[in-house]
């Protein structure tokens, strides 16, 4: 009868438009999946970095804390290393900062006052990284 075959014309478009409807959907799913797993590593970078940038901020501080707490004559130009650990998520690794100290006397008469110049540097993957604190000092 022509209304038995209006019928299943109508089911078997019915199921096409269901297959392509779904076929969409996971393919906006799976998008959505690989997206959002790849802000994982990069939330994981920005972990690891701002741990670095904050063991080096306290490595500066500390240096100039005892740069300010030494006498005039002791503060001296200096280059060394200094090896903290630090741990992201359960996993430990260490990272060794290089300290810089550069200090230039000047002032009328001179060697009244010193400019200190503490920099830590630290090595992230290809990528240098510093951190920089000035002070001046008075005898």
């Amino acid at each position: 009868s022509p209304l038995a075959g209006i019928l299943s014309t109508m089911l078997r478009r019915r199921g096409v438009s269901l297959l392509l409807e779904s076929l969409v959907g996971i393919g906006l799913f799976g998008v959505a999946v690989l997206l959002s797993m790849s802000i994982f590593p990069t939330g994981q970078r920005a972990v690891v970095q701002g741990k670095n940038y904050a063991l080096a901020n306290g490595i500066a501080r500390e240096i100039m804390e005892e740069c300010k707490a030494s006498s005039f004559a002791s503060v001296v130009d200096d280059n060394f290393f200094i090896t903290r650990m630090t741990e992201v998520n359960g996993a430990a690794a260490n990272v060794t900062f290089t300290v810089n100290i550069d200090e230039t006397t000047t002032g009328v008469p001179p060697s009244e006052q010193m400019d200190v110049v503490v920099q830590v540097s630290w090595q992230e993957s290809a990528i240098q990284r510093k951190v920089q604190l000035e002070t001046l000092l008075f005898r």
